[in-house]
């Protein structure tokens, strides 16, 4: 029976009418349902290049103005990361300017060691994170070739460095990279240094380092103790569950410092959840790698307001 179910204005919509365009509307909100679930289902699967259990996570919001002298972040730093390794529970601890997913890093333009530079400002680009030696193993990261970074890799011995398969790809596919030496520009706690020569010591597996979505860019690693700096990620791989951890590790950061607190205190499970999340709902929007003048992105604050807190990141012309 076609009766009148209700009127819009003065246009009556029948029974039948009304049936039809429900099943119309439940029939696409089921098929929206079902991409989010493929969606989903597709992100769950990402290979990450990384482990992502037992991790803790954390920033420490160190001053800027806190030290002067390269010198002084390595005798604050390494102390703390060797004791928080030698806590009960932990497997390991590392230093670094980002962790997977969350990169907090530069855009370095980059030359290879012996080849003529015709036009600087044309110079490719790769993205730089600063590690400790122990990250690697912390986010059990493969080394395919080479060797990863030592306790002996420090300011004033000879200059390495890493790059990721990548990289590899990209930009040494014809050559052996681990004969090859990468010229960029040092990194001065307030502004940028002459140019370097670190001789490529090992080949890592790529990593996803700017989200799920993320396509595993080519990126080029140096150690934390070559070119140390104070705005640092703490991560700690442990035996057990991560946070069991964490009143261990706040002890130690305020034996070091008392008015340092964690921030940020995460496990790299929950970051993963995050991450997850935020792609499901935003989509796949990426930004262009950093790539001129030492420039640095991260998670919370455009490059700009990154910069502006920052002067480590600006060039000595004052480009970023």
């Amino acid at each position: 029976m076609n009766e009148i179910l209700f009127t819009i204005g003065d246009w009556p919509v029948h029974t039948g009418a009304a049936l039809i365009c429900f099943g119309a509307l439940a029939l696409t909100l089921l098929a929206g349902a079902g991409l989010v679930i493929h969606s989903f289902w597709k992100l769950t699967q990402v290979d990450l290049g990384f482990r992502r259990d037992h991790i803790l996570t954390f920033n420490l919001p160190v001053n800027f103005d806190r030290f002067a002298r390269p010198e002084q972040v390595t005798a604050f730093y390494r102390p703390l990361i060797e004791k928080v390794s030698a806590l009960p529970g932990v497997e390991s601890a590392t230093a670094s300017s980002g962790t997977p997913l969350a990169w907090r890093g530069w855009g370095m333009p980059f030359s290879l060691a012996g080849q003529p530079v015709d036009d600087p400002s044309k110079l490719p680009g790769t993205r730089l994170t600063l590690v400790t030696q122990d990250y690697f193993r912390t986010f059990g990261i493969s080394i395919l070739r080479g060797r990863g970074f030592t306790a002996t890799d420090v300011e004033g011995s000879q200059p390495v460095a890493m790059v990721n398969e990548a990289f590899v790809k990209k930009f040494l596919s014809n050559v052996d990279p681990l004969k090859q030496r990468i010229v960029i520009r040092q990194l001065g706690l307030a502004t940028m240094g002459p140019p370097i020569e670190p001789s490529i010591v090992g080949i890592c597996r790529a990593v996803r380092n700017r989200g799920m979505r993320d396509e595993s860019a080519a990126e080029l690693s140096v150690p934390l103790w070559q070119e140390p700096m104070q705005d640092v990620s703490v991560s700690v791989r442990t035996h057990g569950d991560p946070s069991s951890v964490a009143n261990s590790v706040s002890a130690v950061v305020g034996s070091a410092d008392a008015d340092l607190a964690m921030d940020n205190v995460r496990t790299m499970d929950q970051v993963v959840d995050e991450c997850g999340d935020e792609n499901r709902l935003a989509g796949a929007g990426q930004t262009g790698d950093a790539q001129a003048h030492g420039r640095r992105e991260e998670p919370g604050g455009t490059a700009r307001q990154r910069v502006e807190r920052n002067p480590r990141l600006v060039g000595e012309s004052g480009q970023r």
